[in-house]
């Protein structure tokens, strides 16, 4: 993948919620490091002499107990004992490969002057749905300066979420809206492969988390909205050769939206299934 491109690579040759790993790293040494860093300086002015080592001593004795093998065996089985290594798998393949754009991005000097993205919407002019051309036009190249910033902290927040499980469900909205704008805008893969595995992610937290109301209005509200997607896509499939398709932005988002829209009523199927069971 170029430079013009704003999602994951899926190129082998590039490198690519719940209580997470890291969670009780975030939980215990950064706030207790920050507290002894702040109680130090004060202080400071009368210990002067016994600072440094008082400091380094504390600090070391907290990186110790959070990394002792207890306490790792213990992050390790909070974050991978309530999933199946399927998705585990399909967790650090997204979210390594947001991080590895991010960084793609941050790195390169002719991102931070506007160059790729404008370059990028102009090879894919011919192929944006025409009824998305506006935004593009209207708020996404005037608005360019902005999404230089945005774009590579979305890409690293999903990726951090998504690898780390901490606050999942907001990394997948953040990737997942990400990849649907790159294919309105004409950029199909590797995004739609990322639209589905994290359409997975979200069926799979859906169906193995305790479900609320909430949840499920969620669910008919996705389900509603990929019917919508499916209808407005529909008049500007450009070809229906089999060659060819899988090229189509049109087609792509209508293959994808009649997909969600399935799952997500066959998990509303079951959920209703589980609370009215048939009678005996």
């Amino acid at each position: 993948m170029g430079r013009a491109d704003f999602s994951p690579t899926l190129d082998p040759g590039r490198l690519l919620s719940q209580e997470p790993l890291w969670s009780g790293c975030y939980t215990a040494v950064i706030p207790h490091i920050f507290i002894t860093f702040i109680t130090a300086q004060v202080s400071r002015s009368s210990a002067p002499h016994v600072f440094d080592q008082k400091v380094d001593n504390r600090i070391m004795s907290l990186l110790t107990d959070t990394l002792s093998p207890a306490r790792v065996r213990d992050l390790i089985d909070e974050r991978f004992d309530d999933r199946p290594s399927w998705i585990v798998l399909i967790e650090m393949f997204i979210g390594l490969g947001w991080i590895r754009a991010a960084t793609e991005k941050v790195i390169a000097g002719d991102w931070w002057d506007q160059t790729v993205i404008r370059t990028f919407v102009g090879q894919h002019e011919g192929l944006t749905i025409p009824w998305f051309r506006p935004v593009v036009d209207n708020i996404f190249l005037p608005g360019a300066g902005v999404l230089v910033i945005l774009i590579p902290a979305g890409q690293l927040v999903a990726g951090l979420c998504i690898l780390t499980a901490r606050r999942l469900h907001q990394g997948i909205f953040i990737g997942m809206t990400m990849n649907l704008t790159f294919i309105l805008i004409g950029a199909v893969d590797p995004s739609i492969f990322y639209l589905m595995l994290q359409a997975v992610l979200a069926l799979w937290l859906f169906e193995n988390r305790p479900i609320t109301s909430l949840g499920v209005s969620y669910l008919k509200w996705i389900v509603g909205l990929a019917v919508v997607l499916t209808v407005a896509s529909l008049p500007f499939i450009r070809t229906i050769d089999p060659a060819h398709v899988v090229e189509d932005p049109a087609m792509i988002l209508v293959t994808y939206g009649l997909s969600i829209a399935s799952a997500g009523l066959i998990a509303l199927r079951r959920l209703h299934n589980m609370e009215h069971p048939a009678a005996s």
